[in-house]
This record gives C-alpha cells, sequence and structure tokens, in this order.
C-alpha cells in the first residue's frame, strides 16, 4: 500500500504487529508451551516497543484525525488492546485470550491503515505532512536497530537513497 513518507515509520511497526498478531492466532491453536511463548514474546514486545507505539500515534496523529468518531476509535482500541496485554502478563494465556488479542491486534493495525492513514493523508498538506515526517524521523531513528525489526535499518537506508 502505498503510503506517504510521513507515515511510512507507522507502517513499519505495523508490519511487526501484524507478524505477531498471527503468532497469537498460530499459538492459540497449539499446545500449552506455544501459547506461554507467544504470550512471553508479546509482553517483550509491548515493554519494548508496542506500548511507545500506541502512546507516539495517539501524541502524533490523533489531532491530526479529521474524524471524532476515528480519534475516538484508535484511543478506544488502543485501551481495550493494552488491558488484553495486561491480563496475558497475570497468566490469562488461554486459547481465546490469545486468538482474540491476535485477531483483535491484526484487525486494528489493518483499519489504521486502510481508514486512519489515508484519511490523515487526505486532510493534511504537504507542508503538514513533511511536519510529521520529521517527527517520525527522529522516533524511527530510535528503533533503527530494532530486535524485533531487524531490517528495519536497512529498510530506513533504502529510503534516503533511493533504492
Amino acid at each position: 500500500m502505498k503510503r506517504h513518507p510521513s507515515l511510512e515509520a507507522f507502517s513499519r511497526d505495523h508490519n511487526v504487529g501484524l507478524i505477531f498478531g498471527r503468532r497469537l492466532v498460530q499459538a492459540a491453536a497449539a499446545d500449552d508451551a506455544a501459547r506461554e511463548k507467544a504470550a512471553r514474546e508479546l509482553i517483550e514486545y509491548w515493554d519494548e516497543e508496542l506500548r511507545e507505539h500506541f502512546a507516539v500515534e495517539e501524541r502524533l496523529l490523533t489531532h491530526l484525525i479529521p474524524d471524532w468518531d476515528l480519534r475516538t476509535r484508535l484511543c478506544g482500541e488502543h485501551l481495550e488492546l493494552a488491558e488484553r496485554v495486561a491480563r496475558l502478563e497475570n497468566g490469562e494465556t488461554d486459547r481465546d485470550s490469545l486468538r482474540q488479542l491476535g485477531t483483535g491486534l491484526g484487525d486494528h493495525i489493518r483499519w489504521e491503515e486502510r481508514v486512519v492513514f489515508p484519511a490523515i493523508e487526505g486532510a493534511l498538506t504537504e507542508e503538514q505532512l513533511r511536519a510529521l515526517g520529521e517527527l517520525t524521523e527522529r522516533l524511527e531513528q530510535e528503533r533503527a536497530n530494532s530486535r524485533w525489526a531487524p531490517r528495519r535499518g536497512e529498510l530506513m537506508q533504502r529510503r534516503k537513497t533511493g533504492r
């Protein structure tokens, strides 16, 4: 999906989130050990990146979303997903919990990519998008060496050089 460069950092984060969502759904159908492993990895990802991703989206993007209902839904889904992660942290790793979290995470990301980001791109001027890009570039630099997205630095470099 073609994305304005100012939102590409979020889309790269979303790719990692989609992978985790799929892992959780697959683990829900597996044995106890697989469910525990998937839950543990998601909690680590939450602590290291996903919680911050939600906070950054809310801080940088919420006021740019032109529709109040979309803003409300974005924050509400973030809260719901955070609550599901908290239940994982408290040992709730049953099949239904993992499936619901994995499906919810994937659905939320796809909704942001298909609805929220196009709404932002359509509402902002090129100057506003450039200003957003400057902020997201700095944030992405902080995650250039992410263990969850080991190719992020390479992708960032390719974007800069146009390759």
